[in-house]
């Protein structure tokens, strides 16, 4: 990859990976390891490759204005889904959706539709197997997180795709304030569900009519005029290759098609995918997926929680109106049923009484409500004095709550490294103890029970 780009103010920035003025090694590679106050968001490492001649300078603009990422809720979170899937003739069939939310979701898994089966006698309905497969697998040596072999898309078969995967989710009303469950048939997937197109849930497409490709990938960014991404490389196969056709996982450049996607997106130069007619498989991709917060903020934890309660995790719950404390007020308000969820203790790590204390009222009022449960209740930050932690508690007057101080040494696993963590980590560990080998009517404390 040759070539170089000049920022108004700044020094040249060469685009070649082995200079030491490349491109990610003067801004980083993302939020965390930015070593500027921007970091590159879409990176097509490849397409340069072939398309940047060698000593040539780029042009760089920078465009302001809202963009706003594609969710079904007002926290701004939500689940990622595939394409929709299509027949030969373009016709929607169905669609898959994660089960979990978040950006995670865009590179977790994949679908891939395989032994696409047409019967030579039109009345019978073609059969196809589906597997989740791990997103960053190779077709070579497949992951296959779970199959489901030999369904149909006749609605009134026992091997009905419907069936065998599952519709129904879950969804908080907020006119309601409860749960409500939407769907036909119950969830056996671990990992996704279907949405179907009509034609299909009501028995009008015909028998012989096969899963055949899916529709264009939207861009994962919105807002620049006259300007289209390198479109995301599709792939073509044969029945008696191990590869399969549709998305490439294996091209590095079609990573940046699992970043979040803007609402004001378009599909801009990406082409709808269709199989080959001597192919029976091929695989799609998941988009869509956000944790509800900017994907470029960095998300503060233990020592670094900002205390003006702007970012923790990512979440604002510095007011009663802003995303964070919304998204978790509908997690307490949701938790508030005690014929739904059955629970002994509330925590919320990170929350903390000194910076955070609409959510924490939140809590507490709702434990009060049920008068079932504890709320552990995190005080204050993690280099607070003795005199704020009292301070803080002095407002605080509740049978159904409970706070400690100070924060706590722990070995981190995934680092290896010792961290602090507010109390409510570790304390639900001591009640937990003191149940098992103690009664549960008497305080956790001291350091022996018998």
């Amino acid at each position: 990859m040759t070539g170089k780009t000049r920022f108004s103010g700044a020094k040249t920035i060469i685009i070649t990976p082995s200079d030491n003025t490349y491109l990610l090694k003067l801004i980083g590679t993302d939020e965390y390891f930015a070593t500027s106050s921007v970091f590159p968001y879409l990176h097509f490492a490849n397409y340069f490759t072939g398309s940047v001649t060698p000593g040539a300078f780029l042009s760089s603009s920078t465009n302001t204005g809202t963009i706003t990422f594609t969710s079904s809720y007002a926290e701004g979170y939500d689940s990622a889904r595939t394409p929709w899937i299509t027949s030969t003739a373009g016709t929607r069939l169905f669609r898959f959706v994660h089960k979990s939310h978040g950006f995670k979701t865009n590179r977790d898994i994949k679908i891939s539709i395989a032994n696409i089966t047409t019967n030579t006698d039109a009345t019978i309905y073609t059969k196809f197997d589906v597997l989740v497969r791990a997103w960053n697998d190779t077709d070579r040596t497949p992951s296959i997180l779970e199959q489901y072999t030999g369904v149909t898309l006749n609605p009134d078969a026992p091997n009905y795709l419907g069936k065998a995967i599952g519709d129904k989710y879950q969804d908080y009303d907020e006119t309601l304030g409860r749960i409500i469950e939407h769907g036909d048939f119950d969830s056996i997937s671990d990992y996704i569900r279907l949405e179907i197109a009509d034609s299909v849930a009501g028995g009008s497409t015909p028998p012989s009519i096969i899963p055949a490709g899916f529709e264009a990938l939207y861009e994962p960014i919105a807002g620049f005029s006259g300007f289209t991404l390198p479109s995301a490389s599709l792939k073509a196969s044969n029945t008696g290759s191990t590869s399969y056709s549709g998305f490439d996982f294996s091209n590095s450049d079609n990573i940046n098609y699992l970043n979040p996607v803007p609402s004001e997106a378009t599909t801009g130069s990406n082409l709808a995918f269709s199989k080959a007619t001597n192919e029976n498989k091929f695989t799609v991709p998941f988009q869509g997926g956000t944790d509800g917060t900017n994907f470029a903020q960095i998300k503060q934890t233990g020592l670094t929680i900002a205390t003006d309660g702007t970012n923790v995790f990512g979440f604002d719950l510095s007011t009663s109106s802003t995303g964070g404390t919304l998204a978790y007020q509908k997690a307490i308000n949701i938790l508030s049923n005690p014929e739904a969820y059955s629970f002994d203790l509330l925590v919320l790590p990170g929350v903390l009484e000194q910076y955070h204390p609409v959510v924490t009222a939140l809590a507490q009022s709702m434990v009060e409500s049920r008068t079932d449960c504890l709320y552990i209740r995190d005080l204050t930050g993690v280099n607070a004095t003795i005199a704020t932690a009292v301070t803080q508690t002095a407002g605080i007057d509740s049978s159904y709550s409970a706070v400690y101080f100070p924060w706590v040494k722990v070995k981190d696993i995934g680092s290896n490294k010792v961290i602090f963590v507010p109390p409510s980590v570790v304390v639900p560990q001591a009640y937990a103890y003191n149940d098992k080998v103690g009664q549960e009517w008497f305080a956790p404390a001291g350091l022996n029970r018998t």
